[in-house]
Order: C-alpha cells, then sequence, then structure tokens
C-alpha cells in the first residue's frame, strides 16, 4: 500500500504530464492537410486565360446560387470541406452521486470534495480519486454510476475493471473494505448514426473535382469498388449506380457510400430495372413509362414514396434522372416510345417540381445528355430543363474506337476529339458546373493509355468540369475497366493521385464499447 508521501509524489508526476500533453501542438486535420492541394490546384489555374477561369468561377457559383457562400477551387477556396456536430463534454456530477457519494467530516471525507468547477461556477468538479480521502467513500462514489465516466475504476468513459475504484487510497479501518461492484460484459455495439458529409454548399461547388466510378455491384457489394480503388491506388470520391422506377430509394446504400466519404449519384431511370437483354430485345419501347405518362402525374405516388424517402434520410444524394435523352436508345427519348417533342422538359419539371413540394432539397439534379457525336442532328437547348431545374449538366462519353477526320487519317486519342464539340453546345445551353457522368475507353488500336493521359490534361484545362464518373465494367465485348491493361491501370493510377481530385476514405468500422485495459493499481 503506498504511503501518503508516495501518493503526494505520483499525483505531481501526474500533473505534470498532462501539462504535457495539454501544451503539445495538436495533430494536422484534414483542414489543414487540404490546404496545399486547394493552393496548388488555384496556381495552376491561374494558367488558364482569363476567360476561361472567369467562366470556370461563375459556372462553378452558378450550381444552385443561393448556396454559395465560399471561395471556389480557382481562388484556393476556403470553406471547410465537412461539417461536425457540435459536442459538449459531460462535466457535471453525476445525480445519484450526491446521495451515494457525499461526505462528511465525521466520516473522514476530503473537504476538497466540496469544490467546483473553476470555468463553472456553481457547478460541482467531477470526482476523482484525489477528491478521496478514503478507498470506501471512493467506492461509493463509483457504484452509484457503474457507467464510471470519470475513471475512478480505470480510464474514463464506460469501463468497469476490477470493480474496486480508486485502489491506491487507504481504507478507512472503521469500516469494511470494499467489496467489487462486480465487471459487466461488454455492451452491445451502439447502432451507428449518420455519417458526416459536406455541406450541400460545399458538394455543389467543390473545392477540389469530383474523383467517381461506377462498378458491377457497388453499392450493394464492395468486392469490385475495391479492386478498382487497389488499382487506382486512390479512394474514389463519388460512386455512380444504376436504378429503375421498380425500385424503392435505396437508404442503406447511400448512407454505406457516405461512409466511405463518396457522394452517391443515382442514374435514375423511369422504366423497370431488370431489362430484356438479346439480339430479339428492344431498349427502346415501354409502354408503362412514356414522358406523357410521367407528366399526366401516373407514377406521382412512387415519386412522391421516392422524394419522401430521399428528404427523410437528410443526406445528400445526385440524381441523374433519365440520361441521354438526346439519344433515340432508352425509352424516354423523344423519338421513340410514343414520345413526342417537348415532352421531356415536361417530365424533368414535373419529377422536380414533386421532391421541391415535398421538401426534399437536399437531392442535386443531373442533367446528362450523351456526347453529341453519336446524334448531331439532335440540338441540345431544348432539351434543357432550365437553370431553376439543374444544378449540374453532365455527359457521357466514351472512347470506343480509333476515328478518322474527313481526309480519312485517324484523330489523335485526345480529350478534345472526344468532348470538345459537346462541350461547346453544352456551354452554350447553360452556365453551369459540368461532370462527366460516364466515360472509359476501350483497348482495341492500342490508343487507351494514352487517351486516359490525355483525358486528365483535357480536365485540368476545363476548370468548369468539376469531375468524372469512370465506368469500370466489361460489356458487349467491351473492357472500359482500368484493369483492362498494366499500361491503361498505370496511367490512370499515375493522373488521378494529382490532388485536385478529390479522395474518398476507409470505411469506419462500427464502433463497440469495449472493456479496458486493467487499471494499474
Amino acid at each position: 500500500m503506498a504511503s501518503p508521501r508516495q501518493l503526494k509524489v505520483m499525483g505531481t508526476l501526474l500533473a505534470g504530464i498532462g501539462l504535457f500533453v495539454y501544451t503539445s501542438p495538436a495533430a494536422p486535420n484534414s483542414d489543414t492537410l487540404s490546404a496545399a492541394p486547394a493552393a496548388s490546384v488555384a496556381s495552376e489555374a491561374s494558367g488558364l486565360s482569363p476567360a476561361a477561369q472567369t467562366r470556370a468561377r461563375q459556372a462553378r457559383g452558378n450550381a444552385r446560387p443561393s448556396t454559395q457562400k465560399h471561395k471556389d477551387v480557382l481562388d484556393g477556396g476556403t470553406a471547410p470541406r465537412t461539417t461536425k456536430p457540435a459536442t459538449t463534454p459531460t462535466t457535471g456530477r453525476p445525480k445519484s452521486l450526491s446521495a451515494a457519494g457525499t461526505r462528511s467530516p465525521g466520516s473522514g471525507s476530503n473537504p476538497s470534495s466540496t469544490s467546483t468547477s473553476p470555468s463553472t461556477p456553481g457547478v460541482p468538479a467531477p470526482p476523482r480519486c484525489s477528491d478521496f480521502r478514503w478507498q470506501q467513500d471512493a467506492q461509493a462514489a463509483y457504484v452509484a454510476d457503474l457507467a464510471d465516466p470519470y475513471g475512478l475504476d480505470g480510464p474514463p468513459g464506460g469501463f468497469d475493471d476490477d470493480g474496486i475504484a480508486c485502489s491506491l487510497l487507504p481504507v478507512d479501518p472503521a469500516r469494511p473494505a470494499s467489496t467489487p461492484a462486480g465487471a459487466r460484459p461488454p455492451a452491445a455495439p451502439k447502432p451507428e448514426g449518420l455519417p458526416e458529409t459536406p455541406t450541400l454548399s460545399q458538394l455543389l461547388a467543390p473545392l477540389d473535382n469530383y474523383y467517381g466510378v461506377s462498378t458491377p455491384q457497388a453499392p450493394y457489394d464492395w468486392k469490385d469498388f475495391q479492386i478498382f480503388s487497389a488499382a487506382a491506388r486512390k479512394l474514389p470520391s463519388m460512386v455512380e449506380f444504376f436504378q429503375g422506377w421498380d425500385r424503392e430509394f435505396p437508404s442503406e446504400q447511400v448512407t454505406e457510400t457516405w461512409r466511405r466519404g463518396a457522394l452517391p449519384l443515382i442514374s435514375w431511370e423511369p422504366r423497370p430495372t431488370v431489362q430484356p437483354v438479346g439480339p430479339d430485345s428492344d431498349n427502346t419501347t415501354e409502354p408503362g413509362y412514356t414522358l406523357a405518362s410521367i407528366i399526366d402525374g401516373s407514377h406521382d405516388d412512387y415519386i412522391d414514396r421516392y422524394a419522401v424517402a430521399v428528404r427523410d434520410l437528410g443526406l445528400p444524394v445526385a440524381i441523374r434522372f433519365a440520361h441521354e435523352m438526346n439519344g433515340n436508345w432508352f425509352p424516354w427519348s423523344e423519338e421513340r416510345n410514343g414520345n413526342q417533342r417537348g415532352e421531356y422538359v415536361q417530365a424533368w419539371r414535373h419529377v422536380h417540381d414533386r421532391f421541391t413540394t415535398i421538401g426534399a432539397t437536399n437531392a442535386i439534379w443531373i442533367w446528362s445528355p450523351n456526347v453529341i457525336t453519336a446524334r448531331p442532328s439532335v440540338r441540345l437547348a431544348p432539351l434543357y430543363p432550365g437553370d431553376e431545374y439543374v444544378d449540374w449538366m453532365g455527359m457521357v462519353g466514351y472512347y470506343r474506337r480509333i476515328y478518322f477526320d474527313d481526309a480519312g487519317k485517324p484523330k489523335p486519342p485526345t480529350f478534345d476529339n472526344t468532348y470538345s464539340g459537346t462541350l461547346a453546345e453544352l456551354r452554350a445551353s447553360a452556365l453551369k458546373p459540368i461532370v462527366i457522368t460516364e466515360l472509359g475507353a476501350t483497348e482495341v488500336g492500342g490508343n487507351k493509355p494514352a487517351w486516359i493521359r490525355s483525358l486528365f490534361q483535357g480536365l485540368a484545362d476545363n476548370p468548369d468540369v468539376i469531375g468524372f464518373v469512370w465506368f469500370d465494367h466489361s460489356v458487349n465485348g467491351n473492357d472500359w475497366r482500368i484493369e483492362s491493361s498494366t499500361a491503361s491501370t498505370t496511367a490512370f493510377s499515375d493522373s488521378v493521385t494529382h490532388p485536385r481530385y478529390r479522395e474518398g476514405k476507409i470505411r469506419p468500422p462500427q464502433t463497440r464499447k469495449l472493456r479496458s485495459p486493467r487499471a494499474l493499481s
């Protein structure tokens, strides 16, 4: 048993350690670490023409203008990346302590136990072992609240070690010695709360660009996502997946995506999810899902349920509704399925208005045509729903084969040859941030690594393009994956590591309430 002198020396040493910890510099946080990348992106952007910088600045701030309250990537960015709920540490004494832990001079209590918190006048300070003269009094305070948030029986935070509190204190010989309170088994894991996310304002006008992926299974299974991330050597900050109108809002999958620090992007297709495949199937006809049936309210019950679920979950989610509308290969094309010219915009506005009325304002709306090279006669402007109905413009475009110019010569595998014409028409339609919502490249012809390198150079040269989603699938004989060859994997991973591309995070494990190591006594 330690003598009073030994206890005094130990208390002095512990106080010194506490002072050292309190005054040591804090570890860098995510905001500190992100300052340098934001500055580097800003310095690179300064090499662009003034007109390009001005347009990019205006486009990034025009997603949903009323929400923009911070500097954009071209200015270096100053807003924090995430919102963190305010937390207030427990500083008051447990309510039951006033009865079970009250000491009087006659029972050998320490008069200092009645001290109050210096920072909060009148509020009793949390109990410490130094507050007690006798171990039995410390034991009474511990038994009064076995959650033990103050560490009377080991480290603070809800532990039971050996059930004896402040075992270094002397035992009052006039009273029976304390008996163990009885250690409890670990509590069941608490349900995980919703993950922290950036604010809607930060998402709409990001400080750095989105780096996204679509894999065959994510977010329902994460194995292929992990394979892609390992090949890319960087975790994506956006995950896209496809869903038809025979499926309800996937709250669990959206939440799981955010646990990985990635914005969920739902390609929401107004048709059943399961489609027939094969040479005789028709992917352009779905009589129950015409544009007119959307406009006349036939699907309002489903749309409203979906919107309510989006609103009630409360997490931001991007919705790419009825993509590639300028093509003729989906049933929402104005050229197919009995649809009429002008109905696409009406259908879009009807769906958007249902969300707004219900209050699902945490949805980010992406209008995403296909590159115009597939259907050059179809103009984009008549299909644009309007600035009030669109947050981001999207674009779908793949490097599918070697292309030839009018003289029959092969065109270089470049970003400009794939996207420049569509970018010009998008910019003529609206001043909005742009996301390439589907892209990939074929290995046929041997140009895939060169095209990938040109892609990233083109993204850097067009700062109103705020992100991309790589379509990491192998479909109908086309292997779009970055893993299709070592050269393609290397070209992609070497480029995406640049700090201009926002990175996701490792999914945190579910927290469990574990017993502490045995306290020193």
